[in-house]
């Protein structure tokens, strides 16, 4: 690192030591040329020279070990912004009491939890030095150099064209969308207030703030201790209904869930991400006095390792979208994946929960189909998504290898009808049903899926007949992906003969390299799910 950065990282961690915060002695801030600004455990150094680095033999960095704490007294979100303090108890009583309700006009009260917390970063930003927050900020990548936070929702236009027809490329215009109305509406009650300097709260700024919070931020129900959760009377989730409570003073109150809106924990958010990290955050929910999150890793780190942390299943496109990176393919790990959703679960969906606050995945409706059969042990996340076939020892069919196993039950379903549901079941099982709902409906329907799903089950012809409708509609959505993907292609054209054609296109710019490779894997995604179904396409279609 350069020495202005080792200075504003250094001041970092004494800020948030002498704030009751700790980093593992071994460790220390340094710039990856891969992952960027990072932590590691330090390498030793030679007595006789300060410029050689000497690994040790030793690991200081055990399975089981805190490998930092944060405390919550300095974390930034939409709660400061109820009164302009670090989270306290005596801060949260402040702003129950009404003493001093918020930093912002009283009309910014009905706005989206994360959209003032994004707003309340944009304060404290603007604010310079003058911040409690200052030290960390320093840290973030500024508002002012673009290409070190930007995302895909913010990409130039030259660049989006190399999304068009990708997942990413969907969402990105959906964030973007979202964006712009919730910054006009913020920023209209700012000028409306004739609140000081609402000028400096300009787009860019917004889009900055937004890209923290979507980049670096944790969920709130996974590090905020149960006190001040109590201190802020944030509910587990909200019922229908109880969106808003009356108030002394006649204003309307919010009623605020847990995870409405996103945290950022200093330090926490400098650890990168690896899919296999085995970590734990904790909190002491028993203890009413606990306003601290302990990071621990359970892996084993030599000196000059890179420690990690997990930011949860997400695959290349979700990382993409919300972080601004993919993980490259290796014979060990594949993080390549298509997301497909079944006409019930149309609409924006867990991909664009990035404009929001970090929610429940929800009911299954967003579906990913895999590079690499599904139950092989380098498809980390595709696994982890499926309902019954994870193992690799699994003998699935191979006409559903790729593919989620939720979606070949969720399209076996609507090819069935739901008035034949439970039939449906019954053939599968061999044994009759009644008309009523069964309290093992759910462990019936896992069975059902296991047997249409093992190569080694023979299945009545009424279900192959179901399953073959099940193969004919996979197919037609998989090709109907592939062909938009092709279709969309920066390179694609028409030569003077009329035939379709397809160019190399030179990449002019680092996003638009990493949209090229994101292009190519998802192509590869899709020709292999498909070539499952259909094993001699590719051949046929080039006869054609």
């Amino acid at each position: 690192m350069r020495e202005v950065e080792q200075d504003r990282f250094k001041t970092l961690v004494s800020w948030a030591t002498a704030h009751g915060g700790s980093l593992h002695p071994s460790l220390e801030v340094y710039k990856d040329s891969c992952t960027g600004f990072s932590i590691r455990v330090k390498l030793d150094r030679s007595p006789t020279s300060s410029d050689r680095q000497i690994p040790s033999s030793n690991s200081p960095i055990q399975a089981g070990d805190e490998v930092l704490s944060c405390p919550l007294n300095i974390s930034l979100s939409y709660l400061n912004a109820l009164s302009g303090q670090p989270l306290s108890v005596n801060s949260a009583k402040d702003s129950a009491s009404n003493k001093s309700w918020f930093v912002f006009p009283p009309a910014f009260h009905d706005l989206p939890p994360h959209v003032i917390g994004r707003f309340f970063l944009m304060k404290e930003y603007l604010a310079g030095s003058s911040s409690f927050w200052h030290p960390y900020i320093a840290t973030l990548p500024q508002p002012d150099v673009l290409p070190s936070w930007s995302l895909p929702p913010f990409w130039s236009e030259d660049d989006t064209m190399f999304l068009e027809g990708t997942n990413t490329g969907i969402s990105a215009a959906q964030i973007r969308d979202q964006l712009q109305t919730e910054f006009k509406e913020a920023r209209r009650i700012l000028k409306d207030a004739n609140w000081p300097n609402w000028q400096d709260y300009t787009r860019t700024i917004h889009n900055w703030a937004f890209s923290m919070f979507a980049s670096r931020s944790f969920r709130p129900s996974l590090v905020i201790p149960k006190s001040l959760r109590d201190s802020y009377s944030l509910a587990e989730q909200l019922q229908m209904g109880q969106q808003h409570e009356t108030a002394d003073g006649g204003r309307s109150a919010r009623k605020v869930a847990i995870d409405d809106f996103s945290i950022l924990l200093p330090v926490f958010d400098i650890i990168n991400h690896s899919p296999r990290a085995q970590v734990r955050w904790s909190v002491d929910d028993a203890d009413h006095n606990a306003k601290t999150c302990h990071f621990h890793t359970f892996d084993t780190y030599q000196p000059g390792d890179q420690i990690f942390n997990s930011y949860g299943k997400k695959t290349n496109s979700e990382l993409f979208l919300s972080y601004g990176f993919t993980l490259p393919e290796t014979e060990n790990l594949h993080n390549d994946y298509v997301h497909v959703r079944t006409k019930a679960g149309a609409g924006a969906g867990p991909m664009v929960q990035g404009a929001g606050p970090a929610r429940p995945a929800g009911p299954a409706q967003d579906f990913v189909v895999s590079l690499r059969p599904i139950n092989n042990p380098s498809s980390l996340v595709g696994s982890a998504r499926q309902l019954v076939a994870r193992d690799a020892s699994f003998d699935l069919r191979p006409e559903f290898a790729h593919v989620q196993d939720s979606l070949v039950w969720d399209l076996c379903l609507a090819v069935v009808g739901p008035e034949n549901k439970l039939s449906f079941i019954s053939k599968i099982l061999s044994e009759s049903r009644s008309d009523g709902p069964s309290e093992d409906s759910r462990q019936h329907e896992l069975e059902c899926l296991r047997q249409i799903l093992s190569a080694s089950v023979t299945l009545p012809i009424e279900v192959i007949q179901v399953l073959d409708q099940v193969k004919q509609v996979l197919l037609a959505k998989l090709g109907m992906e592939y062909d938009k993907i092709c279709e969309t292609d920066p390179g694609a054209g028409v030569d003077d003969e009329g035939n379709e054609v397809v160019v190399e296109v030179e990449p002019q710019t680092r996003n638009q390299e990493i949209a090229i490779e994101y292009r190519a894997q998802l192509k590869n995604v899709l020709e292999n799910a498909i070539t499952t179904l259909v094993p001699d396409w590719q051949s046929e279609a080039m006869q054609e």
